[in-house]
């Protein structure tokens, strides 16, 4: 990615990620795939680390692996309790730091320019 377009790039995420209504869940490849340009799964998740810090206006807590596995825990366990605590407000079924896909999984975007 250049870096003239990253804040760009940034910016449509974020607005992919409000989209998620309340108790619903995307994967970082349903999203990398509803961007204008679609990237890989891996890019979105690097991407919305970028989003997490001061961006409580965008529910970045709705976006898990596509297997519904809470990624934050890997990388931060008090981020990753975090995560699950706020998914487990909106009634999102989780069993053992893994959301129930099946259920919950949400990937109807509009598209974005």
């Amino acid at each position: 990615m250049n870096r003239p377009d990253k804040p760009k790039r940034l910016r449509q995420l974020a607005m992919l990620v409000s989209q998620i209504p309340f108790g619903r869940c995307a994967s970082y490849g349903d999203l990398g795939k509803a961007l204008p340009n679609p990237v890989s799964g891996f890019l979105a998740g690097k991407w919305m680390a970028s989003l997490e810090s001061g961006a409580e206006e965008v529910p970045w807590w709705r976006v898990v692996k596509k297997d519904g596995t809470i990624a934050l825990f890997d990388r931060d366990p008090l981020l990753g309790c975090e995560q699950r605590f706020k998914l487990e407000a909106e009634g999102v079924p989780i069993s053992r730091s893994q959301v129930d896909m099946s259920a919950v999984r949400w990937n109807e975007f509009t598209p974005i320019d």
